[in-house]
């Protein structure tokens, strides 16, 4: 992985349709407690491409309830390391593809690749961008 971006950088580099789903995710990480995780991001993801799959909507409806579970009061966004890894190596994929900014197909392998909430609920996911 290339160092670590700013995060002027790391939003910068993100396609729009990354971007939207970095925002959505950011809302519902303000919603659900303040902390920007990678369940946050799977959520939106899945729920964008959830009407294709029975098991996608399923484990979107187990995600939603996992956060209401862990719902604090805390209305402050944090993003955590771990979140900026993924998003990196997002980055650090289209990079490798010579593609500018990341696509949806790039933060989808990221999730798969360094997350274990992405190994479960994103393998299935073949994004067409």
């Amino acid at each position: 992985m290339s160092e670590f971006r700013s995060r002027k950088d790391i939003l910068n580099s993100l396609g729009d349709n990354v971007s939207n789903i970095f925002n959505e995710s950011k809302n519902l990480a303000i919603k659900y407690g303040g902390v920007l995780r990678d369940i946050h991001l799977i959520y939106v993801i899945l729920d964008k491409v959830k009407e294709n799959s029975l098991e996608l909507q399923a484990s979107c409806e187990h995600i939603r309830k996992e956060l209401e579970k862990q719902k604090t009061s805390n209305q402050v966004l944090s993003v955590p390391k771990e979140t900026q890894v993924i998003l990196n190596a997002a980055i650090d994929l289209a990079e490798k593809e010579g593609v500018k900014k990341a696509e949806l197909r790039h933060l989808i392998e990221s999730l798969k690749l360094n997350s274990d909430s992405g190994k479960k609920y994103v393998d299935k996911i073949t994004p067409d961008s």
